[in-house]
């Protein structure tokens, strides 16, 4: 039986650590940039949240009445995150790809962290249109991922390349390259309203802004 692709299972529990000896805090810091577009009563859709760390940052936020979903297809990164103590959040664990979510619910904050690395372009597509119908118009997309410029230093294509041998390996992530997210939000008539940079210019932050 072929393993499953994208499957975090058996690193769930040594991830935080990982990250943080190769990034730092860069990983998260990725993250809680984006939080400030947040609102009160809005509802979150998180896609690929992983141990749930991120939960903690929105809860100390301060932001009242979130609703969250919180969707991973890793069970054993979801058991993780539901040990979070998150007080000031209502939060749905959903143990699902991404690409099979049924949610009803239409969201007015996507945030995908570090997801779409994992995918190849016709994933990433195809990733992209489930989760662009679950975003009200004038909705936010937080969006967290490494990105490498035209003309990047040996050391991030080396990084890169390593990183994806390692998580072929543990994690049968099926990618071996980062897709083009940027097209697929331009297609899509997003416009984006935020970007920064972290990690020496290998992590992007981006708020992207649906068309109402």
């Amino acid at each position: 039986m072929p393993a499953t692709k994208n499957n975090y299972d058996t690193i769930a529990r040594y991830y935080d650590f990982l990250s943080g000896l190769v990034f730092g805090k860069s990983l998260m810091k990725a993250q809680t940039c984006l939080l400030p577009y947040i609102n009160d009563n809005d509802k979150l859709l998180i896609a690929g949240g992983g141990t749930g760390k991120l939960l903690e940052e929105i809860n100390r936020t301060g932001k009242t009445g979130l609703n969250v979903v919180y969707l991973d297809a890793s069970s054993q990164m979801l058991r993780i995150a539901r040990k979070r103590k998150v007080p000031n959040l209502s939060v749905a664990f959903v143990h699902s790809p991404v690409r099979e979510l049924n949610e009803a619910a239409s969201f007015d904050i996507i945030i995908t962290p570090f997801l779409f690395d994992n995918f190849s372009i016709d994933s990433a597509k195809e990733i992209f249109t489930v989760l662009d119908k679950h975003l009200m118009p004038g909705g936010y997309w937080l969006f967290a991922d490494f990105r490498v410029d035209h003309d990047p230093p040996a050391w991030h294509k080396l990084l890169l390349k390593v990183m994806y041998r390692f998580f072929k390996i543990v994690s049968s992530v099926e990618a071996d390259h980062l897709p083009d997210t940027e097209s697929l939000f331009q297609q899509h008539r997003y416009h984006q309203v935020y970007m920064s940079r972290h990690y020496c210019r290998l992590i992007r932050s981006e708020v992207w802004q649906k068309e109402i």
